[in-house]
């Protein structure tokens, strides 16, 4: 519980801080109509408008990506200490296919945790070219996981002693592909997003009408 925490710390950290997904950068939403003037013959219906925020996708999918992300930290730091480790365990002709996979795994997926940091903050902060961001990060989360997928069931099958230790990576696996679909999806409500205010555009002076 307590590693849970630290964890969630950087993760909400970079959330509040870039914004939350509101702000300006989302523009303004219909909210309605509203009837102004006084007497039958003297009111009129005026569209209303509230400001925008990121759709719940975006939200999660950056946040997401922001816990994942993290990880660029300490898995730079475990690669360096895998290969320490991974050179011992050859020159004493000691076979640890997991170790192994591992290792060569660390620099893609230090890459992927780098594009998830930078899908993160494009996302929220609805960067022009936040969904080719977003879907470049889950190209590389979905191909890198994919190719780990296999990987893993090898190494479990080569040395089934060591097939247990197999059982957390494989976790943290399937939680990155469904991360990275999660982030495919945030890409296109982003578009979906864009689109609804490109087709229903709020005129100059709406900012007057959104509420505070």
């Amino acid at each position: 519980m307590v590693l849970l925490v630290l964890f969630l710390i950087v993760p909400a950290a970079l959330y509040f801080g870039y914004g939350r997904g509101r702000g300006p950068a989302w523009g303004l939403l219909p909210a309605g109509e509203t009837a102004v003037g006084e007497g039958a013959y003297r009111q009129a219906r005026v569209r209303t408008w509230k400001p925008g925020a990121a759709p719940l996708a975006v939200r999660a999918a950056a946040l997401s990506s922001f816990f994942l992300g993290q990880m660029i930290v300490p898995g730079a730091l475990a690669a360096l200490g895998g290969l320490v480790v991974l050179a011992e365990t050859l020159r004493s002709s000691q076979s640890f296919p997991l170790l192994v996979v591992l290792v060569l795994s660390a620099p893609t997926g230090v890459m992927v945790a780098a594009h998830l940091l930078a899908a993160g903050s494009a996302m929220l902060n609805r960067a022009d070219d936040a969904a080719p961001r977003a879907r470049r990060a889950a190209r590389w989360a979905l191909l890198h996981n994919g190719l780990l997928v296999p990987a893993l069931a090898l190494a479990a099958a080569v040395a089934p002693d060591e097939a247990v230790l197999v059982v957390w990576p494989a976790v943290y696996v399937g939680l990155s592909l469904a991360q990275g679909l999660l982030v495919l999806h945030a890409a296109r409500a982003l578009e979906a997003y864009a689109a609804r205010q490109d087709d229903d555009p709020a005129p100059p002076e709406a900012a007057l009408d959104a509420p505070r």
